[in-house]
C-alpha cells in the first residue's frame, strides 16, 4: 500500500484525509496550524514539518489549501514540495484556484519529475465526512489512474480532460450556482412586491 500526502487539514481536508485513512493508505499530513494533525495521528497519521517532507515521505501528495497564494507557495516554497523532490510521485490538487497559475505549477512539478492531477471539489463538510463530495478531475490517463483508489476513497470522480481542466469545471460550477442563487432571490422579489408572502404554502 502506497504512503499518501495530505496538505491542508481544514475541515473537508481533514474529512477527505480521514477517509483515505479508512480505505487503509498510510498518511503522512501537514497544515499550518500544528492542531489541525492531531485527529488523525490519533489513528497513525505521521505529521510532517513542511510540504517538503510531506513529499519526501509520500508517493501521493494532496493539497487543499486556501487559494493561490497559498498553493504557489506549497509547491514553490523553500519547503515546498519541489523543495522535496517530486521525482516519481504524484501530486493531487483540491484547492479552487486559478487555471492557468495551476497549469504552470503542474508544469514545475511534471519538469522535477512527478504527475499533476487536478480534483477540486464541490460538496459541503457532511459530503466530504460521507466521502461522496464530486471531484472535478484534470490530467493525463496514465496519472489519472494512478491515483483512481485514492480519488475514490474521497469522492466521486468526474474526468473532464487534462490538467487544469478541473480548475475551469470548478469555476463554471460556481458561476452556475451563484446565477442560479441570484435568480432566486429575484424571484423572491418578484413575489413579494406582488403580494405573495414567501412563507405562504408551506408546512402549516
Amino acid at each position: 500500500m502506497r504512503t499518501v500526502g495530505f496538505i491542508g487539514l481544514g475541515n473537508m481536508g481533514r474529512a477527505a484525509a480521514r477517509n483515505l485513512q479508512r480505505a487503509g493508505f498510510d498518511l503522512v499530513v501537514h497544515d499550518i496550524r500544528r492542531e489541525a494533525g492531531a485527529p488523525l495521528e490519533e489513528h497513525g497519521a505521521v505529521w510532517a514539518d513542511s510540504p517538503a517532507e510531506v513529499a519526501a515521505k509520500a508517493d501521493v501528495i494532496f493539497t487543499m489549501v486556501f487559494g493561490p497564494a497559498q498553493i504557489t507557495e506549497v509547491i514553490r516554497g523553500e519547503s515546498g514540495l519541489i523543495a522535496g523532490g517530486m521525482a516519481g510521485k504524484v501530486w493531487v490538487d483540491m484547492t479552487t484556484s486559478e487555471p492557468f497559475l495551476m497549469r504552470e505549477l503542474g508544469a514545475e512539478v511534471v519538469a522535477a519529475g512527478g504527475d499533476a492531477v487536478d480534483a477540486p471539489v464541490t460538496g459541503s463538510v457532511d459530503s466530504a465526512i460521507r466521502g461522496d463530495m464530486i471531484l472535478f478531475v484534470g490530467g493525463a490517463d496514465a496519472a489519472v489512474a494512478n491515483v483512481q483508489p485514492m480519488l475514490d476513497a474521497v469522492g466521486v470522480t468526474r474526468r473532464v480532460g487534462q490538467h487544469g481542466n478541473g480548475y475551469v469545471a470548478k469555476l463554471v460550477n460556481n458561476q452556475l450556482w451563484f446565477v442560479h442563487a441570484a435568480a432566486i432571490g429575484e424571484a423572491m422579489v418578484t413575489a413579494k412586491l406582488a403580494g405573495l408572502e414567501p412563507d405562504i404554502g408551506g408546512p402549516p
